[in-house]
């Protein structure tokens, strides 16, 4: 089970770091790269769980599922009233 689920709103870090490596709670670590930069501060939608042997990370609506996002990339999971 991961922190978050599909369809979960959650808000971007501001402080997202080019190159940074940033971790899931179960241990899997991912870096940060250029184009994930312009969504730091949004809040976005989280549109698929990839869990298998060797990844296990959050693709999102917002950038057309194009990358792996990880726990620690996000600062938390945010309420429809808080976003709107």
């Amino acid at each position: 089970m991961t922190k978050y689920q599909v369809g979960d709103k959650v808000k971007v870090r501001k402080d997202l770091k080019e190159g940074e490596i940033y971790s899931m709670e179960n241990g899997y670590a991912d870096a940060v790269v250029d184009v994930m930069l312009k969504h730091a501060g949004e809040v976005v939608t989280i549109a698929e769980v990839v869990e298998d042997d060797d990844c296990t990370a959050y693709l999102i609506e917002e950038d057309g599922k194009s990358w792996n996002w990880t726990d620690e990339m996000f600062k938390g999971k945010v309420e429809e009233a808080e976003y709107k």
